[in-house]
């Protein structure tokens, strides 16, 4: 996220959650200025996650006949840090203990989402991510024959 900046993927099989979704953000982050991308496909999803960067992404678990843990494996192998939060219409325990498995951020039931904890839920994948993003950038430095990586030395 830059400069107050924002740019979110929703991808939801249903347009009236996207148009919901929509609203929340812009009224739980007012600060914030929101480009929106959005897909109600899989192969809509994949296509802008080719073509673009995106600050977060808020996948359905149900897109139809797809999983939104296909992409949520897509976005691993393709993307770096971008943290993914899972809204779902149904609070099925397995698939929030899968999602989290595969790398979910959270995962929230839209029946009780609300603006307050959208946001936050926002707030704390990218702050999450941020953190995990700067811990696997650490670069490595040679020292008189020694490796240092993260602040640990090693013998070589």
């Amino acid at each position: 996220m830059k400069d107050n900046q924002l740019k979110v993927l929703v991808v939801d099989d249903d347009e009236d959650d996207i148009f919901l979704v929509k609203e929340m953000l812009k009224e739980g982050l007012p600060e914030t200025e929101i480009t929106l991308d959005y897909a109600t496909t899989s192969d809509g999803a994949i296509a802008l996650i080719k073509n673009g960067e995106h600050d977060i992404c808020l996948l359905d678990i149900h897109l139809g006949k797809e999983d939104g843990l296909s992409l949520l494996k897509y976005l691993n192998i393709k993307n770096n840090f971008t943290p993914v939060i899972f809204l779902t219409g149904q609070g099925d325990q397995e698939k929030a203990v899968a999602a989290m498995k595969a790398g979910a951020t959270d995962y929230l039931i839209k029946s009780t989402l609300s603006v307050v904890s959208l946001a936050h839920s926002i707030r704390s994948a990218i702050k999450l991510e941020g953190e995990r993003a700067k811990g696997n950038s650490r670069t490595f430095t040679q020292d008189s024959g020694r490796i240092i990586a993260g602040g640990f030395k090693r013998n070589t």
